[in-house]
Protein backbone atom coordinates (compact mmCIF):
# COMPACT_ATOMS: atom_id res chain seq x y z
CA UNK A 1 0.00 0.00 0.00
CA UNK A 2 1.11 3.64 -0.37
CA UNK A 3 -0.36 7.23 -0.56
CA UNK A 4 -0.77 8.25 -4.60
CA UNK A 5 2.00 11.19 -4.42
CA UNK A 6 4.08 12.27 -1.76
CA UNK A 7 2.55 14.22 1.32
CA UNK A 8 3.09 16.47 4.13
CA UNK A 9 1.77 15.58 7.65
CA UNK A 10 0.92 18.57 10.01
CA UNK A 11 0.81 17.69 13.54
CA UNK A 12 0.05 20.26 16.55
CA UNK A 13 0.96 18.72 20.16
CA UNK A 14 1.45 19.42 23.40
CA UNK A 15 0.56 18.93 27.16
CA UNK A 16 -2.53 18.49 29.61
CA UNK A 17 -2.44 17.86 33.02
CA UNK A 18 -0.58 19.75 34.54
CA UNK A 19 2.38 17.76 32.42
CA UNK A 20 1.37 14.03 32.92
CA UNK A 21 -0.20 12.81 30.00
CA UNK A 22 0.22 14.10 26.55
CA UNK A 23 -1.73 15.15 23.31
CA UNK A 24 -1.08 15.24 19.57
CA UNK A 25 -3.63 15.61 16.51
CA UNK A 26 -3.29 16.42 12.90
CA UNK A 27 -3.89 16.64 9.09
CA UNK A 28 -2.21 16.29 5.46
CA UNK A 29 -1.25 18.90 3.00
CA UNK A 30 -0.61 18.49 -0.42
CA UNK A 31 -1.61 18.10 -4.06
CA UNK A 32 -4.10 15.86 -5.69
CA UNK A 33 -2.33 15.29 -8.97
CA UNK A 34 1.65 15.58 -8.30
CA UNK A 35 3.94 15.23 -4.88
CA UNK A 36 3.98 18.23 -2.40
CA UNK A 37 6.96 20.99 -2.08
CA UNK A 38 9.31 20.64 0.80
CA UNK A 39 7.91 22.07 3.93
CA UNK A 40 9.28 25.59 4.80
CA UNK A 41 9.68 26.83 8.19
CA UNK A 42 7.79 29.89 7.59
CA UNK A 43 4.55 28.22 6.78
CA UNK A 44 5.16 26.12 10.00
CA UNK A 45 5.38 28.93 11.74
CA UNK A 46 2.19 30.81 9.99
CA UNK A 47 0.96 27.38 10.75
CA UNK A 48 1.56 27.69 14.53
CA UNK A 49 0.29 30.83 14.93
CA UNK A 50 -2.75 30.07 13.39
CA UNK A 51 -3.38 27.19 15.32
CA UNK A 52 -2.73 29.40 18.63
CA UNK A 53 -5.73 31.41 17.31
CA UNK A 54 -8.18 28.79 16.88
CA UNK A 55 -6.79 26.70 20.41
CA UNK A 56 -7.56 29.12 22.77
CA UNK A 57 -10.74 30.85 21.00
CA UNK A 58 -14.05 31.18 23.24
CA UNK A 59 -15.91 28.70 20.43
CA UNK A 60 -12.92 25.94 20.80
CA UNK A 61 -13.85 25.37 24.63
CA UNK A 62 -10.43 23.87 25.29
CA UNK A 63 -9.80 23.14 28.94
CA UNK A 64 -7.26 25.71 30.44
CA UNK A 65 -4.76 22.85 31.21
CA UNK A 66 -3.90 21.55 28.30
CA UNK A 67 -0.93 23.73 26.26
CA UNK A 68 0.11 22.99 22.24
CA UNK A 69 4.05 22.95 22.78
CA UNK A 70 4.76 22.16 18.94
CA UNK A 71 3.73 22.08 15.45
CA UNK A 72 5.56 19.94 13.42
CA UNK A 73 5.68 19.53 9.16
CA UNK A 74 7.08 15.85 7.81
CA UNK A 75 7.04 15.10 4.70
CA UNK A 76 6.06 11.44 4.12
CA UNK A 77 7.68 9.35 1.19
CA UNK A 78 4.81 7.15 -0.89
CA UNK A 79 5.24 4.53 1.24
CA UNK A 80 4.43 6.67 4.39
CA UNK A 81 8.32 7.22 5.71
CA UNK A 82 9.05 10.50 7.18
CA UNK A 83 11.64 12.34 5.42
CA UNK A 84 13.93 13.81 7.81
CA UNK A 85 15.45 16.38 6.06
CA UNK A 86 12.15 17.81 4.70
CA UNK A 87 11.19 17.86 8.55
CA UNK A 88 10.26 21.27 10.82
CA UNK A 89 9.50 22.45 13.79
CA UNK A 90 8.00 25.04 15.10
CA UNK A 91 8.26 25.59 18.72
CA UNK A 92 6.20 28.15 21.47
CA UNK A 93 8.30 29.82 24.00
CA UNK A 94 4.81 30.88 25.96
CA UNK A 95 3.10 27.46 24.80
CA UNK A 96 -0.87 28.96 24.08
CA UNK A 97 -3.37 27.73 26.73
CA UNK A 98 -7.20 26.34 26.25
CA UNK A 99 -9.54 29.11 27.67
CA UNK A 100 -11.97 27.56 29.56
CA UNK A 101 -12.18 26.68 32.91
CA UNK A 102 -14.86 24.13 33.15
CA UNK A 103 -14.02 20.60 34.87
CA UNK A 104 -12.08 18.33 32.03
CA UNK A 105 -12.72 15.55 30.59
CA UNK A 106 -10.86 12.08 30.48
CA UNK A 107 -8.15 12.32 27.73
CA UNK A 108 -9.82 9.47 26.30
CA UNK A 109 -13.01 11.14 25.23
CA UNK A 110 -12.48 13.44 22.00
CA UNK A 111 -14.38 15.55 20.06
CA UNK A 112 -14.12 14.60 16.31
CA UNK A 113 -13.96 16.63 13.23
CA UNK A 114 -15.02 15.10 10.34
CA UNK A 115 -12.70 16.51 6.95
CA UNK A 116 -14.95 16.04 3.80
CA UNK A 117 -13.51 16.04 0.51
CA UNK A 118 -16.00 16.40 -3.17
CA UNK A 119 -15.90 12.21 -3.00
CA UNK A 120 -19.29 10.70 -1.83
CA UNK A 121 -17.29 7.66 -1.05
CA UNK A 122 -14.17 5.67 -0.71
CA UNK A 123 -10.54 6.58 -0.22
CA UNK A 124 -9.81 9.82 0.36
CA UNK A 125 -13.45 10.69 0.52
CA UNK A 126 -13.20 11.53 4.37
CA UNK A 127 -10.96 11.93 7.21
CA UNK A 128 -10.70 12.40 11.22
CA UNK A 129 -9.14 14.75 13.22
CA UNK A 130 -9.11 14.58 17.20
CA UNK A 131 -9.36 17.80 18.69
CA UNK A 132 -7.97 18.10 21.86
CA UNK A 133 -9.09 18.96 25.70
CA UNK A 134 -12.96 19.51 24.15
CA UNK A 135 -14.98 20.67 27.25
CA UNK A 136 -18.44 21.45 25.45
CA UNK A 137 -21.87 20.41 28.19
CA UNK A 138 -23.95 17.83 26.85
CA UNK A 139 -27.48 17.61 27.37
CA UNK A 140 -29.78 15.01 29.32
CA UNK A 141 -29.42 13.10 26.00
CA UNK A 142 -25.62 12.97 26.12
CA UNK A 143 -25.35 15.50 22.76
CA UNK A 144 -23.78 18.60 22.39
CA UNK A 145 -26.08 21.51 21.41
CA UNK A 146 -25.98 22.50 17.30
CA UNK A 147 -25.23 26.03 18.60
CA UNK A 148 -22.28 24.90 20.39
CA UNK A 149 -20.94 22.47 17.30
CA UNK A 150 -21.59 25.57 14.57
CA UNK A 151 -19.50 27.46 16.71
CA UNK A 152 -16.64 25.34 17.17
CA UNK A 153 -16.81 24.27 13.32
CA UNK A 154 -16.69 28.12 11.92
CA UNK A 155 -13.85 28.33 14.03
CA UNK A 156 -11.95 25.30 12.73
CA UNK A 157 -12.81 26.61 8.96
CA UNK A 158 -10.97 29.70 9.97
CA UNK A 159 -7.72 27.72 10.90
CA UNK A 160 -8.38 25.66 7.66
CA UNK A 161 -9.35 28.87 5.38
CA UNK A 162 -5.79 29.85 6.92
CA UNK A 163 -3.51 27.08 6.56
CA UNK A 164 -4.60 27.26 2.33
CA UNK A 165 -4.38 30.90 2.06
CA UNK A 166 -0.29 30.60 3.81
CA UNK A 167 0.65 27.57 1.37
CA UNK A 168 -1.10 29.22 -1.91
CA UNK A 169 0.55 26.71 -4.80
CA UNK A 170 2.85 24.67 -1.81
CA UNK A 171 -0.25 23.05 -1.45
CA UNK A 172 -3.39 22.92 0.19
CA UNK A 173 -5.95 20.63 2.65
CA UNK A 174 -6.38 17.13 1.69
CA UNK A 175 -7.07 13.78 2.59
CA UNK A 176 -4.48 11.20 1.68
CA UNK A 177 -5.36 7.89 1.71
CA UNK A 178 -3.33 4.68 1.43
CA UNK A 179 -4.27 2.24 -1.37
CA UNK A 180 -5.20 -1.49 -1.06
CA UNK A 181 -2.81 -3.72 -2.03
CA UNK A 182 -3.84 -7.92 -2.98
CA UNK A 183 -5.21 -9.29 -6.00
CA UNK A 184 -6.97 -6.49 -6.87
CA UNK A 185 -4.88 -3.38 -5.71
CA UNK A 186 -5.99 0.19 -5.81
CA UNK A 187 -3.92 2.74 -6.12
CA UNK A 188 -3.77 5.49 -3.17
CA UNK A 189 -6.21 9.10 -3.46
CA UNK A 190 -4.91 12.58 -2.18
CA UNK A 191 -8.14 14.88 -2.55
CA UNK A 192 -8.51 18.00 -1.55
CA UNK A 193 -10.75 19.16 1.67
CA UNK A 194 -14.00 21.19 0.85
CA UNK A 195 -16.00 20.76 4.01
CA UNK A 196 -15.73 20.60 8.20
CA UNK A 197 -18.35 18.56 9.94
CA UNK A 198 -17.88 18.63 14.16
CA UNK A 199 -20.82 16.11 15.24
CA UNK A 200 -22.62 16.70 18.56
CA UNK A 201 -21.69 13.32 20.02
CA UNK A 202 -18.13 13.03 21.83
CA UNK A 203 -15.97 9.84 20.62
CA UNK A 204 -13.23 7.71 21.96
CA UNK A 205 -9.70 7.50 21.51
CA UNK A 206 -8.51 5.34 23.24
CA UNK A 207 -4.46 6.01 22.66
CA UNK A 208 -5.27 9.57 23.97
CA UNK A 209 -4.44 8.10 27.43
CA UNK A 210 -1.08 7.21 27.52
CA UNK A 211 0.73 8.98 30.95
CA UNK A 212 -1.82 8.79 33.55
CA UNK A 213 -0.59 6.60 36.14
CA UNK A 214 -3.47 4.60 37.70
CA UNK A 215 -4.06 3.58 41.37
CA UNK A 216 -6.33 0.89 42.52
CA UNK A 217 -8.71 1.56 45.80
CA UNK A 218 -9.03 -2.05 46.61
CA UNK A 219 -11.66 -3.68 49.43
CA UNK A 220 -12.20 -6.71 50.70
CA UNK A 221 -15.54 -8.91 50.57
CA UNK A 222 -16.84 -9.97 53.87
Amino acid sequence: MAYEFSVTRITMSGTCFGGTEIWSTGFFVGYEDSGVSNPTQADCDAIATLWATYFSSVSAQIANDYLTTQVKMAQLNTDGTTMVDNTVFSTYTTPPAGNYAATQYPPQLALAATLKSSLARGFAAKGRMYLPGVTHAVDSTGKISTATTGAHATVLKTFFDGVNTQLGIRGQVINASFGRGGASPVVGVNKEVTQIMVGNVFDTQRRRRNALTETYSTVTLA
